[in-house]
């Protein structure tokens, strides 16, 4: 007869109270955080993302979603304002701008305002002011790229999984890696999650602190300004993982490194952008201070020159069960589908797609099966070189990660 210990329901049960301690150990101080309700509007510019409560933001152009502009041409502004009559200013570099009109459809705003015809080439700031009152005044920095002569064949960097780190946190607990049951070893995925928990705790634990990484940022700050003195790239793509973790002094700091650059960046969210500093709790609500610091769209395009960009939010939270496959959604595909031109199309995106037995999963089948589609570019995978492979007959590019790289050069892949 089989003991009662190594039945199967008993190793179940054993699982069970497994997840049930650890959630209760990692969760506990964030019960009663409010979940804010996310609302998804298809766009020509994306896929965009409200929450529910938000009255006023700029919307487009932004920090991490500009626009490439050339002077004297004209330019609608996005702006979500929920009041029924709203009075605005656009101004450029604190200089007011023309406004030749507006259009309102459910709080959306499209201010359509006319660029000078001197207007100098490189980085612009943009800021709104909606009834006198300011609105993205953050997010609008070095939101207009101006380009006189838009190129054919675009000089593109591309960075990822940057972890801006500058945050300690003072546990309200003891957090200390505990032993694990010799059970575990038999479960590949719950043992995997607990001995991550182990060398998490190991690594970034002291004290009762979680301990920060300023050199992150730093790194992000050595690679922009390498490009932006000696390559002067017509775009910067940066695919995820931007911060470590979602606190809003990590955040601040990303932008602030990023407004200082005179160059255009198109951001995308990965997987730790979703997170809290203890990672076992996660979800767009976390996502928040990217939509309203940096880019409000899930997904979202543009062309320049002879391609077309996309740019699709695939990082989610950890998963037991599908860790490193990332997720693609149904509004996003929808979008993309009813969007992207019929050839000559570049997405660009966290989590690199994946092939098993089962097929492309996360959503990767009906990606990779999109019209006009040529290269995917991800990261996640923080190799040291870039890695190259054909999937469904489309090129994949995963590119190395700049907290992990020895040099500048190693951080940048170019197409």
């Amino acid at each position: 007869m089989e003991s009662p210990s190594s039945s199967p329901d008993t190793v179940a049960l054993g699982c069970l109270l497994a997840l049930a301690a650890v959630s209760a150990f990692f969760l506990w101080p964030f019960a009663g955080i409010r979940s804010p309700e996310f609302e998804f509007r298809d766009t020509p510019l994306g896929l965009l993302v409200l929450e529910k409560s938000w009255d006023e933001l700029l919307l487009w152009p932004s920090l991490g979603f500009p626009t490439l502009a050339t002077p004297g041409s004209e330019l609608e502004v996005w702006v979500l304002h929920r009041a029924p009559s709203v009075e605005f200013e656009v101004l450029i570099d604190n200089l007011p701008v023309p406004i030749l009109g507006t259009a309102e459809n459910h709080g959306i705003w499209r201010i359509r305002i006319g660029l000078p015809e001197n207007l100098a080439s490189g980085m612009h700031d943009l800021a709104v002011r909606a009834n006198r009152k300011p609105l993205g005044e953050r997010k609008g920095r070095n939101s207009l790229a101006v380009i006189p002569n838009k190129p054919d064949l675009p000089l593109v960097a591309i960075l990822s999984d940057i972890h801006v780190d500058e945050e300690n946190l003072k546990l309200p607990f003891d957090m200390r890696p505990k032993p694990l049951p010799g059970w575990t070893e038999n479960l590949p995925v719950v043992g995997k999650f607990l001995r991550d928990i182990n060398e998490t705790i190991k690594k970034k634990v002291e004290n009762g602190i979680v301990k920060c990484n300023p050199l992150n940022a730093q790194k992000l700050a050595a690679v922009l300004a390498h490009l932006a003195e000696n390559v002067k790239p017509d775009l910067v793509l940066l695919t995820g993982d931007l911060v470590d973790w979602s606190g809003w002094r990590n955040w601040e700091k990303l932008s602030d490194i990023l407004a200082e650059s005179d160059l255009p960046l198109f951001l995308v969210p990965g997987n730790h952008d979703w997170w809290t500093r203890i990672t076992f709790f996660f979800g767009r609500r976390w996502l928040e201070p990217f939509y309203l610091e940096l880019n409000s769209f899930d997904a979202f395009g543009f062309q320049l020159g002879s391609y077309y960009f996309a740019g699709v939010n695939s990082g989610r939270p950890w998963s037991l069960t599908d860790a490193e496959k990332g997720s693609v959604e149904r509004e996003q595909l929808r979008w993309l589908k009813q969007h992207l031109p019929s050839e000559n199309v570049i997405l660009f995106t966290h989590y690199p797609s994946t092939e098993n037995e089962l097929g492309v999963v996360g959503g990767w089948d009906e990606v990779l099966s999109l019209q006009g589609l040529e290269l995917v570019i991800a990261g996640h995978k923080h190799p040291k070189q870039p890695v190259e492979r054909v999937i469904r007959g489309v090129k994949q590019i995963v590119v190395p990660s700049v907290r992990d790289s020895e040099s500048v050069l190693q951080a940048i892949v170019f197409l």
